[in-house]
């Protein structure tokens, strides 16, 4: 069994250690050496001022460093009569100390255990560790997220301002409510030999009463009603029961007919009902406590983590714009996380783990030191100052760095829950959370991001492209409702056109390789870590969008062209090709986009796309339909050499050719000649062979027609030559 000490300064300590804790079962205090919960102990009272110690015994329910709680066992006549020789007269004989007092009849619910045996405003504190910070930093669990909410110059919710005592306590030097001074009979007891006030001798009926076994004259028996009167707990016919509303009627809560104007409840109803409502706040055992849960306003969403997993059910909060409470009720543990726009900014919780206490963040990364980090904590016990207020108003830290470090614990117990797939939840709209957690939030959509990066970048390359090998024929389109935040994720520039120009348009996977927006590997764990994210889906069908879509994509395609391709191929032409062949693209492209053909979709970003297109190819078409057009885009094309050198070919090409009697090659390659042009020697030697040739009569387009000669399809076969 472990041995502990508690010193006490004085007897007015010791006194208020009796009234406030022993008296109920409890020590409450700096105990050396720090224990551990669940410990066995035997506890030594030391008085400071001289007398024997009282030794106690009992298991340590809450331990820190700053205060422990023990939860004693009944005292023995050993350590009664050690009390009464140090002053405490009350200790001798009597119920055991350790008994507590019974709960007041006249509320509807009893406080917890808990509250009643150890009464006050005790914040539950976590388990020890064995790290001297680790142990401060647990001295209360309701700190360690320490929210800016409360000011030096007021004590948080349910504690007392500095100098006064806690709702429930009396000063220091007074008998608590309900019990009477030193020396005094409590009030309603009557002195030793005497029968209290209003009670008969034993043996005697009160005054005004009927023997035991008899009712008074004029009433009804105990447990029956008066004639014409519906028995206790029972309703009168036709009424309905208390708090439910009559058939057919909606139910109203006490408070809604409270609040209503021209209500018919008596003051004294009224007032039953406050009374009723403040013992219900009285019992609750602050945030992160099934106790408080019934204080939430009723819960819009609820789940399953096994259904729906901490990443979804972010999500989905996030797509609602929800600011609330989520209650997450765990294996054995309860978290509540504050939620403002659906992105966390803070988290309570009824057990500590470690790496997500606030003394994490600014002990260990080097904010404050250990010695600021005990200061901070001993002056929440003795003024009830959260430690992070604390170590504010003393220039410790600056209130930047501390709402930096409450971001970045909420950051860090926001990724340790990603793989919690069990317990359940709900979440209670809250507007005031908005207002009381005025923090940083999470930027919710970037860790989740991150997350799945990371988790995708251990993934091998070749496993990769296993993965994808089925998705290749299936559409990529954005999820249903996720639209918004797919455009509010923190991508690269690439990233982000693929997002906003592409993928709502349905391509395949397939297709979206082939664009070549991307590289195929880059691409894939964009997807891959997006459908994770639950942000895009892979689909067979894209239903009754279909045609719209494929009218899209074929626009995009055509516009990527344009603005991928050089002048010439983007209106399907060679380099080395004539006016007319560049003519005859720019008509196809024309074509296949007049806006007549679209005008039946009504949708905007068709129609943008349409404009972009023509708007483009004109522009390209104006260039290259004037030689000194296509000769300063060809220079952007190819270098003077190769100009040169194609020149030497096709008029080589057509020479041969008339040779051979096949005028209508021979006219096409004389006429590219003509058109390359690239000067000097050898260009002006080519030129003037080529305009030679092309005077023979049989070279003329007319001729070559009538003899059936398809010029078009030479001119395609030249294309491939180059």
């Amino acid at each position: 069994m472990k041995q502990l000490e508690l010193v006490l300064t004085n007897l007015e300590a010791l006194k208020n250690q009796w009234s406030r804790n022993l008296l109920h079962g409890v020590a409450i205090g700096a105990m050396k050496p720090v224990p551990n919960d669940g410990d066995e102990v035997q506890l030594k009272l030391v008085p400071r001022w001289g007398g024997d110690a009282v030794d106690l015994q009992g298991t340590v329910i809450q331990a820190s460093m700053a205060a422990s709680v023990v939860q004693l066992s009944p005292l023995s006549d050993e350590a009664r009569s050690a009390l009464v020789k140090l002053g405490i007269s009350e200790a001798a004989g009597g119920a055991s100390a350790a008994a507590t007092p019974e709960p007041s009849s006249a509320g509807s619910s009893a406080k917890p255990a808990a509250a009643e045996s150890v009464p006050g405003p005790v914040v539950a504190e976590p388990a020890a560790e064995s790290e001297s910070v680790k142990e401060s930093s647990k001295a209360a669990s309701v700190e360690t997220s320490g929210p800016a909410v409360t000011t030096p110059q007021s004590a948080p919710v349910g504690q007392a301002p500095v100098g006064q005592a806690p709702v429930g306590q009396a000063p220091v030097g007074q008998a608590p409510v309900g019990q009477a001074p030193v020396g005094q009979a409590p009030v309603g007891q009557a002195p030793v030999g005497q029968a209290p006030v209003g009670q008969a001798p034993e043996g005697q009926a009160p005054e005004g009463q009927a023997p035991e076994g008899q009712a008074p004259e004029g009433q009804a028996p105990v447990g029956q009603a008066p004639e014409g009167e519906a028995p206790v707990g029972q309703v009168p016919e036709g009424e309905a029961p208390e708090g439910e509303a009559p058939e057919g009627e909606a139910q109203v809560k006490p408070t809604d007919v409270a609040s209503a104007v021209g209500s018919p409840a008596s003051t004294e109803d009224s007032d039953q009902g406050l009374l009723s409502e403040l013992r219900t706040i009285a019992a609750a055992r602050g945030p992160a406590h099934s106790s408080t849960e019934g204080l939430l306003p009723p819960a819009t969403v609820h789940g399953d983590f096994g259904k729906s997993p901490w990443r979804n059910t972010l999500l989905h909060l996030l797509a609602m714009n929800a600011t609330g409470v989520l209650v997450i009720h765990a294996f054995r543990e309860i978290r509540w996380c504050y939620l403002v726009e659906g992105e966390p900014v803070h988290y309570l919780g009824d057990q500590p783990h470690p790496g997500e206490l606030l003394s994490d963040v600014l002990v260990k990364g080097g904010v404050v030191s250990e010695e600021d980090w005990v200061e901070a904590l001993t002056m929440r016990k003795i003024t009830g100052i959260l430690p992070g207020e604390y170590l504010v108003s003393q220039g410790r830290i600056g209130r930047d760095a501390l709402n930096l470090a409450l971001q970045d614990r909420a950051q860090r117990i926001t990724r340790n829950l990603m793989g919690m797939n069990f317990g359940d939840f709900s979440f209670h709209p809250l507007p005031a959370v908005r207002r009381v957690f005025s923090l940083p939030k999470v930027d919710l959509l970037m860790l989740l991001l991150e997350h799945q990066r990371s988790a995708l970048a251990k993934v091998e390359d070749e496993d990769l492209i296993k993965q994808a090998d089925k998705l290749y024929k299936l559409h990529v389109r954005p999820a249903e409702g996720r639209q918004r935040m797919l455009l509010e994720l923190p991508l690269n520039d690439v990233e982000m056109h693929l997002i906003k120009e592409v993928i709502p348009a349905g391509w395949t996977l397939a297709e979206l390789v082939g664009l070549r927006e991307m590289e195929e590997r880059m691409l894939l764990r964009l997807l891959f870590a997006l459908r994770a994210m639950g942000l895009v889906e892979f689909v067979e069908s894209e239903g009754g969008v279909a045609k719209r879509n494929r009218a899209e994509r074929m626009l995009y395609e055509a516009l990527a062209e344009l603005k991928r391709r050089n002048d010439f191929e983007g209106l399907h032409a060679h380099w080395s090709s004539s006016v007319d062949d560049i003519e005859a693209g720019y008509q196809k492209i024309l074509r296949d986009t007049e806006p007549e053909k679209f005008a039946h979709f009504e949708d905007e970003r068709i129609n943008a796309l349409v404009r972009q297109v023509r708007e483009i190819s004109e522009a390209i078409w104006a260039r290259l339909k004037t030689p000194q057009g296509r000769l300063e885009s060809r220079k952007d094309v190819v270098e003077i050499g190769q100009l040169r050198m194609a020149s030497d070919l096709l008029f080589a090409q057509g020479e041969m050719a008339r040779y051979k009697g096949k005028m209508g090659l021979a006219r096409v390659c004389y006429i590219r000649v003509l058109e390359l042009d690239p000067g000097g020697p050898e260009g002006a030697e080519n030129t003037h062979g080529s305009k030679k040739a092309l005077a023979d009569p049989q070279l003329s387009e007319e001729a070559l027609k009538a003899s059936g000669a398809d010029l078009r399809e030479l001119e395609r076969k030249l294309d491939n030559l180059f």
